[in-house]
């Protein structure tokens, strides 16, 4: 099997002349972009061999997340809106697009302006539908969320409408602030953003101002987003009582209106610490990547759906990982099932860890790529309001052992 991974590059640093990484940059004093990977995974042991690896975008700056699309490419997102001010030698704040299956660096690196210019964090995209719904990282009570209306589904080239997410009844909600009741629908409605390119060299509103203005919802750091269950989760990494992180989830009823509603909101750093990038495996489990303070993790939990859609426990499985290196391993990563025995529930491994899982493939594959090696280490329950089950990573080696034994 032939998988090609797409990653980004966070660069952080100043502009400075020469500093793309590729040959056809979009700007040639920024240094960030993405490369493309070709791994071959072996039929009988999924060991994973990499092919070749290209530049696939350049000269963007800070692409921290960005998501996949359902037509078969990567969208990443630049989280600044530096510009000319800062010395680049073009504005900066947008969203890319990177063919899957290209084989060499884009053309021509083409900002997606009508997308919207603030400081992105990732997508995620209505498969039905084609819009394209997006987290702002701009600050705790300074960022938005945000969907996009293409113009023409799957063609974001063509243009579209920026609209910004309000509660009905409650304008400018504060939504980190804590006191939102978990899984009580909170009515939707959409503002437009009527400058979604703002001139801010020139001191033009942003994007979120223009929609707070209207009445727009404030979100606590919005990171990572993911579309299942006909719907979108995002992380607030700081928001809550005691701006520990939150995890949301937006559903549509029609075209212009839908409910937002809160999942989960951390009591403790001990139980979430500042979610970050969050997919939905295909078992329904929610899997978050932690990057806050400390030793850090990935989390997976599953826990009641929506309005009681099912009827399932809880469980999270904690991997130490350094939280950066973490966002590769998300979309393949694994959880476990629920099984219940009278009026006690008991949590059994299923075939999620096993050495030739999608998660191990991963695991694998990152840190050879990553030179982190991940030792692992199976350890007793930690009491906490939710059930976990730790497993330590750092940089001595890896073991597929302890995954092994809790595998097929």
């Amino acid at each position: 099997t032939r998988v090609r991974l797409v990653r980004n590059h966070e660069i952080r640093d100043t502009a400075r002349p020469n500093a793309a990484i590729g040959t056809n940059p979009y700007d040639a004093t920024a240094g960030g972009g993405c490369t493309t990977l070709v791994v071959d995974l072996d039929a009988a042991t999924a060991e994973p061999t990499l092919v070749r690896e290209f530049v696939s975008i350049s000269g963007t700056h800070v692409n921290c997340a960005g998501g996949p699309t359902p037509w078969g490419s990567w969208l990443t997102c630049e989280e600044t809106t530096a510009g000319t001010r800062n010395a680049f030698a073009r504005k900066h704040g947008y969203i890319f697009e990177v063919p899957a299956g290209a084989d060499g660096e884009v053309a021509q690196a083409v900002p997606y302006t009508a997308m919207g210019r603030f400081s992105h964090e990732a997508i995620a995209v209505d498969p039905a539908r084609g819009i394209v719904y997006e987290t702002e990282d701009a600050g705790s009570t300074t960022s938005g969320f945000y969907r996009f209306l293409p113009t023409e589904p799957g063609n974001l080239a063509a243009g579209g409408r920026l609209q910004m997410l309000a509660v009905d009844g409650r304008p400018q909600l504060n939504t980190g602030a804590g006191g939102i009741p978990p899984f009580v629908p909170l009515p939707v409605r959409w503002v437009d953003i009527a400058d979604p390119d703002p001139d801010l060299e020139g001191g033009r509103p942003t994007c979120f101002q223009q929609g707070l203005a209207q009445g727009g919802a404030r979100f606590a750091r919005l990171e990572g987003c993911w579309w299942a269950d006909d719907s979108v989760y995002f992380n607030a990494t700081s928001g809550g009582a005691i701006g520990a992180g939150q995890v949301w989830q937006y559903r549509a009823l029609d075209a212009d209106r839908g409910q937002l509603m809160l999942v989960f909101e951390s009591p403790s750093r001990n139980v979430l610490d500042a979610p970050d990038n969050i997919c939905v495996s295909p078992r329904g489990g929610l899997v978050i990547c932690e990057d806050g303070g400390g030793a850090q993790f990935i989390r997976t939990d599953l826990r009641p759906r929506a309005l009681g859609e099912r009827d399932v426990g809880h469980r999270v499985l904690r991997l130490l990982l350094q939280p950066r290196r973490a966002r590769a391993l998300l979309q393949h990563a694994g959880e476990h099932e629920q099984h219940r025995h009278g009026a006690r529930r008991h949590l059994r491994p299923v075939r999620a860890l096993g050495p030739g899982s999608p998660l191990m493939r991963t695991l694998r594959f990152a840190a050879a790529l990553a030179t982190a090696a991940v030792l692992a280490t199976p350890t007793a329950a930690v009491a906490q309001p939710l059930t976990f089950e730790t497993v330590p990573v750092n940089a001595a080696g890896f073991n597929t052992t302890p995954f092994t034994a809790l595998g097929d």
